[in-house]
């Protein structure tokens, strides 16, 4: 009798297989619905500014969510889900984080359950088709900025390279502040738990973005801000290494000095005594922190702000080589003086008025500017983070120096803004690009070229806009480039001006040819070379030139002056490696690091 209903048991679930199998194939066979490893993915429809469609799909799951005994640990990968996926929500969910909202409003939202893609696709495999039958495109992956502690990746939308761009294009989300950052300092919780997500993030798009018309074989991988930083990781940790082909940093980089956070055990400690929690041992701090809510520890990064959102990235990445399994296991500049890199072009660039973030938000308010005028000295360290990076008794020497060096000690002040943005552009992201870019450079090899440009278009819309609350024209302010290429305020795409409509064509063209080829479409753009720094300097879509043999950018060799902890670092001569050409690799000559100005005026080229 067990045996008989047994049998029937087996056949029922048979037959309830098949017809499982029946109804999956009749909700799949509309032309929205792909198939990858994990299961079935429902996307929707996206119509573009000249009638181009496009299918869109959201919130696409690609790791497990990182709660409960997940919080603080490495992210999982999903391996299956049932039924299809519904990816066809117009709002985009974000990670848990402090948002920097000027202005008040409710500064600690998002969830926890955040570990999702954005993937659109100009063009889907007929799934009677071999993917043979049709060329898969480029893959451009884009990592959001938000100084590792705010963003999401659906913030920003490619509604203008896909308009007359066939590339697939997917952003990311990765866990932020201390949700993805928090460190004892030790194997408890290493750290680096965004920078990880980020790099599984990179796997499940090799696993299946063939599905989505894409090429696994030509992924470039982009971002800004902190985004472009985590690019630059991405070109020193062993761990994503042949997940992507190409690479562009917008306005930050590695170096930077806001990238390592410092003193992360201690602020673990400050946020576990915050909420209640033990003090004294790590496997306790943690046990008891992933019994908070996550709302509560989001909101707990305002212990370590102790200015108006600055330093604004208390957060992020650090050293982890003391891990059993480290993702940066050197500092940064270490890495590229070992030749520890990924052979890939890279693409590197800065905005004319990068210190517009944050500064702007203190141009929005003569009380933001009169407090700092007035607590300079106090408040310099936490604005250009060098509060932990300068002796204690040195640091009211350094922050007078940094104001009369730059403003001869004149107020700082709304009419006197230039020269304390500029202050905040050089020490933050400037200084840095290019030493990054020159850093790389000495590797000399053919697969890692290294291009840069400076960025001064300024049309209608502006991130310093949203800062200043305002639409005074400021400059061209921090991530001024990136909506010329992806949309975070859509607006720029209404209406648009003629000479706004030719940049977005303009930087669209530059990334996807970059993407296709790994060289600038705008010649003859030299590559920045070991002694000099070679980048394109880019006014309109129309007006650009090459600048050649610049000795150096953002006054470095006033901040190389400056007695912060970095110094000894970042100044080092380092041996190129491996000059005898002995390890087989293919070396750039001399003659081609050899830069000849032009100007589009001169060559009448245009994109």
């Amino acid at each position: 009798m067990l045996f008989i209903s047994g049998q029937i048991l087996y056949i029922t679930f048979l037959v309830g297989m098949f017809l499982l199998g029946l109804l999956l194939n009749y909700m799949c066979s509309g032309d929205t619905v792909v198939r990858v490893k994990q299961g079935y993915l429902e996307g929707s429809k996206l119509t573009l500014r000249n009638g181009k469609v496009v299918t869109r799909f959201t919130n696409v799951p690609y790791a497990l969510p990182p709660v409960g005994e997940r919080r603080f640990k490495d992210p999982e990968p999903i391996k299956y889900w049932p039924g299809v996926w519904n990816a066809t929500s117009d709002k985009g969910l974000k990670c848990m984080q402090y948002r920097h909202v000027p202005g008040g409003g409710n500064v600690a939202g998002g969830q926890e359950d955040c570990l999702y893609l954005f993937i659109y696709t100009p063009w889907l495999p007929d799934k009677k088709q071999l993917l043979s039958d049709h060329k898969l495109m480029d893959v451009i992956v884009y990592i959001h900025g938000g100084a590792f502690m705010f963003g999401g990746g659906s913030m920003y939308q490619p509604l203008s390279l896909l308009e007359d761009h066939d590339v697939v294009f997917v952003s990311l989300n990765y866990r932020l502040g201390p949700l993805g950052f928090l460190s004892t300092g030790d194997d408890v919780v290493p750290g680096n738990m965004g920078l990880k997500d980020q790099t599984q993030a990179l796997q499940w798009i090799q696993e299946n973005i063939a599905q989505f018309g894409g090429s696994p074989d030509s992924v470039t991988i982009t971002g800004t801000s902190a985004g472009g930083a985590s690019v630059h990781f991405h070109l020193l940790s062993p761990k994503p290494r042949g997940l992507f082909h190409r690479a562009i940093s917008m306005s930050g980089t590695m170096l930077s000095p806001w990238t390592i956070a410092e003193q992360l055990p201690n602020k673990t400690k400050l946020i576990a005594q915050h909420l209640g929690c033990p003090v004294t041992c790590n496997e306790a701090i943690v046990d008891c922190l992933r019994s908070r809510p996550a709302l509560m520890i989001a909101e707990a990064v305002r212990l370590t702000q102790p200015f108006l959102y600055n330093p604004f990235s208390p957060w992020g990445p650090t050293v982890d080589g003391f891990s059993n399994d480290p993702v940066l296991p050197d500092y940064p500049a270490e890495l590229i003086k070992q030749g520890r890199v990924v052979n890939v072009p890279w693409l590197n660039s800065v905005t004319t008025a990068e210190g517009l973030y944050p500064g702007a938000e203190f141009l929005g308010s003569d009380t933001f500017m009169k407090t700092i005028d007035e607590n300079w000295i106090k408040l310099a360290p936490h604005i250009l983070d060098f509060n932990f990076t300068v002796a204690d008794n040195l640091k009211q020497e350094v922050a007078a120096k940094i104001r009369y060096q730059y403003m001869n000690n004149t107020p700082i002040s709304r009419a006197n803004h230039k020269p304390f943005i500029q202050i905040i552009s050089d020490r933050m992201f400037n200084v840095d690009a290019e030493r990054s870019s020159r850093f790389h450079s000495e590797l000399k090899l053919k697969s890692h070229p290294v291009y840069f440009y400076e960025f001064n278009f300024r049309g209608r819309y502006s991130l310093s806009d949203a800062f200043s609350r305002s639409f005074t024209n400021y400059g061209v302010a921090h991530a001024d480039d990136t909506n010329y290429v992806l949309q975070f305020n859509p607006e720029v795409l209404l209406n648009t001006t003629v000479e706004e409509q030719n940049m977005l064509n303009f930087m669209g063209t530059l990334w996807t040819t970059f993407a296709r080829t790994g060289k600038p479409s705008i010649g003859p753009w030299t590559p920045v070379s070991p002694n000099a720094f070679n980048y394109l300097r880019i006014e309109s879509a129309h007006e650009y030139s090459m600048k050649c043999n610049v000795p150096e950018i953002g006054s470095r060799s006033f901040w190389d002056s400056l007695p912060f902890d970095e110094k000894n670092i970042w100044t080092a001569r380092y041996p190129i490696k491996d000059l005898d050409k002995s390890d087989g690799l293919n070396y750039i000559s001399d003659s081609e690091y050899e830069c000849k100005e032009f100007s589009s005026v001169q060559t009448n080229r245009t994109l």
